[in-house]
């Protein structure tokens, strides 16, 4: 057998054009994403001083949904989705199908069963995601495409939302809004772990610049 070294070299010059790539800036203003997810961690996004570089494990999950989306989309023969604003937020669609349903493409780890249904639910992210795009396109109906990487498949199914989940999770998509709004006027973070899912620290850069700020605050609480 040949004899095999890594090469750290040829690995951070990939790491490097992939980071480029991940760094494309987005539209001005506040994107739906943004307001799912942890809003701490949207609030420092936003903040170019504070900004901090994404991991290596992050731009490998960037990579497989972008790369993803390049062979099944970037075919020369679909219409490119552009982004569309909707209550002064931006959404941005993957695709489109023949019967004017939106799609969005998804990779996961997640174990898929049989029924297409992963083995322990849907992610509430991705639903307040595909709600967020119903609207948008003024349906009830969004679809999913997911591609399973621990054991190769490739499943594409459709979800039917009442016309109050839709405006409910709307509802919580503008609140949200409203208070990273107020935030960034403040010039101030979001509470630390006020406005996440605990899950969402596991891997995030910020994790110690929020426990910083949360002895912070509690030390000036204490003072008070």
């Amino acid at each position: 057998m040949p004899e095999f070294t890594r090469n750290p070299q040829v690995e951070q010059e990939l790491l490097r054009r992939l980071r480029i790539k991940y760094l494309k800036p987005r539209n001005d203003g506040i994107h739906v994403s943004e307001l799912i997810r942890c809003l701490t961690e949207s609030y420092w996004q936003k903040q170019d001083e504070h900004r901090l570089p994404p991991t290596d494990k992050t731009l490998l999950y960037f990579a497989i949904g972008f790369a993803l989306e390049e062979v099944l989309l970037k075919n020369g023969d679909n219409i490119d989705q552009v982004s569309e604003k909707m209550d002064d937020i931006w959404l941005s669609k993957d695709y489109v199908d023949l019967n004017g349903i939106g799609v969005d493409l998804k990779s996961t780890r997640m174990y898929l069963l049989d029924t297409g249904i992963p083995k322990h639910g849907w992610s509430d992210h991705w639903m307040k995601q595909f709600m967020s795009y119903a609207r948008l396109m003024g349906k009830q109906i969004y679809s999913v495409a997911i591609l399973q990487l621990i054991k190769p498949d490739f499943v594409a199914g459709t979800f039917e939302f009442t016309e109050q989940e839709i405006e409910d999770n709307w509802a919580w998509i503008l609140k949200r809004k409203h208070i990273l709004e107020t935030y960034l006027a403040l010039g101030e973070p979001p509470t630390p772990f006020a406005y996440n899912e605990p899950w969402e620290c596991k891997n995030c850069v910020y994790l110690p610049t929020c426990m910083v700020e949360a002895n912070k605050q509690a030390s000036e609480v204490s003072n008070e």
